[in-house]
Parts: C-alpha cells; structure tokens; sequence
C-alpha cells in the first residue's frame, strides 16, 4: 500500500539527460569552504555529490572537468525534462 502523505518520485523524462542532470547535482553539492556542503549543508562529499560522480564516471566522463572557480560560468550541453513520475495520457 502506498503512502499518500509522500510526493510521487521525480524522474527523468529522457535518459539522455540523466548525464546533464547529474553534472548540475555535482556542481550544487560542492564544498562551501568549511567542510559542509553548499547545497544541503551535509558532510562534504555528501551522499548528491558522490552519486553523481558515480553516475558521471559510468558515461566514461570525468568529473573534476565540471569544476569551475566561483563566480564563472560555464554551461553543460544537454536537456533535463523532469517529471514528477505520474504518466500522462
């Protein structure tokens, strides 16, 4: 039986994107400086941050490549379409 009081997993749409999303994840869960990390305030490396460093290295990819000092941007190619799980139809 499923549990009503809890939102419906968010997956995403298209598996190609699965990389791009995980680089954003990799990027927002970074050390603040101070041993925690900036996005959840967790022990640094939190659990996002090695996940998707998982994730990233299974594409054959490097993660350190998406480090970029503070206050740079550089942007990812790819497309995130997020869905919160419930089919359309």
């Amino acid at each position: 039986m499923l549990d009503d009081s809890k939102a419906p997993p968010v997956r995403v749409a298209r598996r190609a994107s699965v990389h791009a999303v995980c680089v954003a994840a990799y990027r927002a869960h970074r050390d603040d400086g101070d041993g925690s990390c900036a996005a959840c305030g967790k022990a640094s490396p939190c659990r996002a941050r090695r996940n998707a460093v998982s994730v990233i290295e299974a594409y054959a990819d490097v993660p350190r490549r998406y480090d970029v000092p503070e206050g740079r941007v550089r942007f990812v190619a790819g497309v995130a379409l997020v869905s919160d799980g419930v089919p359309r139809g």
